[in-house]
């Protein structure tokens, strides 16, 4: 009943892999968050990480990566993090977000006869 002879690009692997997650684990990987959340004291709860089940190549998650930095919604150690890598030392900007704000240009000095 499938197809024969075709190749099975990476981008169709990724796609056969979001189905999977969203169609059959995600339903369970709720009903396990809830129950598993229940047993946790106070306002603590549970949630899978399906996203580590979804690993894109190398290049695509460095890619990603710098996206996040330049635009700043993420900083070094979070990125390095996901990567399971220690965070920077002390100092070494792990913590910084970026970009780094551009001040804006002084305005020109005010000439004679200017009013």
């Amino acid at each position: 009943g499938g197809e024969t002879g075709g190749s099975l690009t990476y981008s169709t692997v990724e796609m056969n892999s979001l189905d999977l997650i969203n169609t059959t684990l995600r339903p369970w990987l709720v009903r396990l968050e809830g129950a598993f959340t229940r047993l946790m004291p106070g306002r603590e709860f549970v949630r899978f990480n399906v996203d580590a089940m979804l690993r894109t190549s190398v290049l695509d998650r460095y890619t990603a990566h710098g996206m996040s930095l330049a635009q700043g919604w993420r900083n070094k150690d979070e990125i390095r993090a996901l990567e399971n890598l220690s965070p920077l030392p002390p100092g070494a900007g792990g913590t910084d977000y970026g970009p780094k704000a551009i001040a804006a240009p002084a305005a020109p000095p005010a000439q004679e006869g200017d009013s």
